[in-house]
């Protein structure tokens, strides 16, 4: 049972750690990194030739590295809520064939 103080209020327990998901443990391990890259442009109605490509950036945790692509994921719940039924994520799938600089940020 948690205790209460003198105005009746529950005390948070400062000892429990925030993040508890193991998987965000794990890719928390990894660092932060940068992703510059070229992004793939839709166009209707005009001439290829006067499209320029854009270049974004991305940072977050790496998810997933394969020889095709990099996961990128820069937001996820530090624990699942009960009505959860999986993970969800927010991030970016960056094929490698466009990243122009990766650096490990920390």
């Amino acid at each position: 049972m948690k205790k209460k103080n003198k105005k009746g209020v529950r005390k948070r327990k400062t000892d429990t750690p925030f993040i508890t998901d193991k998987d965000t443990i794990e890719m928390m391990k990894h660092g932060l990194h940068l992703v510059l890259y070229q992004d793939h442009i839709a166009y209707k109605n005009t001439t290829p030739e006067s499209i320029v490509l854009s270049q974004r950036v991305a940072i977050g945790w790496i998810h997933e590295d394969t020889h095709e692509y990099v996961h990128l994921v820069w937001d996820r719940p530090t624990r699942l809520q009960k009505y959860e039924k999986y993970d969800p994520m927010s991030g970016i799938k960056i094929l490698k064939s466009t990243i122009q600089e990766r650096k490990f940020l920390h």
